[in-house]
C-alpha cells in the first residue's frame, strides 16, 4: 500500500493512538484535506518511504508523544496550509531528511518539547513563516539543528 493510516476529506475529531506503522510505500500516518481536530498520539512510525507523520491542509491537529524514526524522507512534515497545529513531546530521530519540517505555507503551528536528533539534514526546518518553535531538544543533525525563516 501507499499510506499506512490516512485521515482524509473532512475526517474530523479522529483519534489515532498507540499504532505501529512501518514500511509503507509513501507516508506512515497522513492527516489531510480538512481532517481537523485529529489527535495523533503514542504511535510508532518508522521505515516508511516518505514521511513518518504528514499533516497538510488541516487545522487544530495534535501530534504528540509519538516515536518517529528511520523514514526515508522527513520524520514529521507539516505543510500545504496546515495551521494551528501542535507538535509536542515527540521523539524524532534517524530520518533521511529533516526531523520535523514546516513547509508550503504552514502557519501558526507550535513545535514544542520534542526530542529531535541524528537526522540526515536538519533537526527542525521551518521553511514557512509564522510558526512557533521553542523548548525542543535538538542535536547531532547532519546540517544544522534548527532553521527558521
Amino acid at each position: 500500500g501507499k499510506q499506512g493510516i490516512i485521515l482524509a476529506e473532512e475526517c474530523e475529531d479522529a483519534i489515532l493512538r498507540n499504532n505501529i506503522v512501518y514500511a509503507n510505500g509513501i507516508h506512515g500516518i497522513v492527516v489531510y484535506q480538512q481532517s481537523n481536530r485529529a489527535i495523533v498520539e503514542g504511535n510508532q512510525s518508522y521505515a516508511n518511504a516518505g514521511q513518518g507523520i504528514n499533516v497538510n491542509n488541516s487545522e487544530d491537529v495534535i501530534v504528540r508523544n509519538n516515536q518517529v524514526y528511520g523514514n526515508h524522507e522527513d520524520g514529521i512534515g507539516i505543510g500545504q496550509n496546515a495551521r494551528d497545529n501542535s507538535i509536542t513531546g515527540n521523539k524524532v530521530w534517524n530520518n533521511t531528511r529533516d526531523g520535523i519540517t514546516l513547509y508550503s505555507d504552514a502557519s501558526h503551528n507550535v513545535v514544542q518539547s520534542n526530542d529531535v536528533h541524528e537526522n540526515g539534514r536538519y533537526g527542525i526546518y521551518a521553511k514557512s513563516a509564522g510558526n512557533q518553535v521553542f523548548d525542543n531538544r535538538v542535536l547531532d543533525n547532519s546540517k544544522k539543528d534548527i532553521v527558521k525563516p
